[in-house]
């Protein structure tokens, strides 16, 4: 799992640090640049490259861990690699017999491949005609630029038909998706478009080593369903595969961050201001509506001596859902961090809700305590996820001059989802705050 870290620059402005040198505070504050973020992508994502996982499944850091050699089917959906792949399945049909788990749904391990997910169903007889089927669907709350996996144990008239969706529209799947076919010596495989099938009994059907084949799906994709069946009539025999060699690839993570003052001495700062730089982080046309979501200004002329000012960092997950997402922001050297803007020891605000867009913030205490907000005093060492925007070097104590706030925006194995359209999901987007007072 590689971190990647993005820095928000805006324009015009310096990193903190060097307006120490330089200070900009002359009866005018200024939003100032946000030190850093620190974003920890979703497993198997290394710099757009696919990755192949090399830790068994039930190895991965998945919710709840799998036990091996364990039936399943009854906590479906299962979650796999850290919310990165979600798994569910499902029996339908009306032909007698009916569709039914036999083994079921399981983590099993065989020598030379590791951890694969096992399936075994049974009474799926011409499953392309009858309608008894299993239907087994992988989902990605990341979408993928890449899938690939290796499907075995496909014989004794086992068909297996493939289909694929990005946002809700079809991604073709043809014979050129399936790859390396491999059936035992009397066995036989057919690709029919977006089906491939077992044409006879080879009585090898060894589900991680005979009878496979190789599945791959260019992206960008975010769901891969398999419906499987028997491909003869009358036989209502298991239809036993495995699911192995998961291959999986995401693009990084984009947390698009806008800084803006939004209120002085109490007073809110309403309206959306625009930076003017085209293509920044305040046009991104996933945000929600602008004017009530992003308000306050970029400066703020007639500040004097003893002010408070609000500040506030928006945030938006977009292209990519991400986890231990840390923000940090280094406190002005003109200023001075307010301890209890929102009650005593409460001087950190955050908001992010999956049920609503928030358009007001809950206060986090300053220490470090486990919740989302923590205030690092003069002198201290920040921690290691908060970067400077010029160096990328993580801040030290002798940075750390007037104070840094980190906001723990969402910590493993939770993800914050990405948006899919404006506003949408609701806990794409959210803010924090805090507050300062002039010198």
């Amino acid at each position: 799992m590689n971190i990647f870290k993005l820095f928000n620059q805006l324009n015009r402005q310096q990193d903190p640090q060097r307006q120490k040198r330089s200070p900009i505070f002359d009866a005018q504050l200024t939003i100032g640049a946000i030190v850093g973020l620190s974003i920890v992508s979703m497993p198997f994502q290394a710099n757009g490259q696919c990755v192949q996982p090399v830790v068994p499944l039930n190895s991965r850091p998945a919710l709840p861990p799998y036990a091996l050699n364990t039936a399943l089917q009854a906590g479906l959906p299962l979650t796999f690699f850290g919310g990165a792949m979600q798994f569910n399945a499902t029996l339908g049909g009306l032909n007698v017999p009916l569709a039914s788990w036999l083994s079921g749904v399981q983590v099993q391990n065989a020598a030379g491949v590791g951890d694969y997910i096992f399936l075994q169903p049974q009474g799926l007889a011409n499953y392309l005609v009858g309608g008894n089927t299993a239907t087994y669907v992988l989902s990605f709350p990341s979408p993928l630029t890449s899938f690939s996996m290796r499907v075995g144990g496909v014989n004794n008239f086992d068909g297996t038909t493939i289909s694929a969706s990005y946002r809700g529209v079809p991604i073709p799947i043809t014979a050129a998706n399936f790859s390396n076919l491999n059936p035992a010596i009397l066995g036989q495989l057919v690709v029919t478009g977006n089906t491939i099938a077992s044409n006879g009994n080879d009585g090898a059907g060894n589900i991680y080593i005979a009878n496979t084949y190789d599945l791959t799906i260019p992206g960008p994709v975010d769901t891969v369903t398999v419906v499987s069946g028997k491909n003869q009539a009358g036989n209502n025999n298991t239809v036993t595969i495995g699911l192995t060699t998961l291959i999986l690839c995401t693009s990084p993570p984009n947390l698009p961050l806008v800084k803006r003052i939004t209120a002085i001495n109490g007073v809110p700062i309403t309206g959306f201001n625009n930076d003017g730089v085209p293509a920044s982080a305040d046009d991104n046309p996933n945000w929600p509506d602008r004017s009530t979501y992003l308000q306050g200004e970029i400066n703020r002329s007639g500040i004097k001596s003893g002010d408070l000012v609000d500040y506030r960092i928006y945030f938006l997950a977009d292209t990519a859902a991400s986890t231990n997402v840390t923000i940090c922001d280094l406190i002005s050297p003109q200023t001075t961090f307010v301890n209890d803007s929102g009650g005593s020891g409460l001087g950190i605000g955050f908001a992010n809700s999956a049920v609503a867009l928030p358009t007001a913030p809950t206060y986090q205490t300053n220490a470090l305590d486990g919740d989302r907000g923590t205030f690092y005093p003069p002198g201290t060492t920040p921690p290691a996820a908060c970067r400077s925007s010029v160096t990328g070097l993580a801040l030290t104590a002798a940075d750390n001059t007037d104070g840094v706030i980190a906001v723990n925006v969402v910590t493993n194995p939770a993800i914050l989802p990405f948006a899919t359209a404006p506003g949408v999901p609701t806990n794409s987007y959210g803010f924090a705050q805090f507050q300062v007072r002039v010198k």
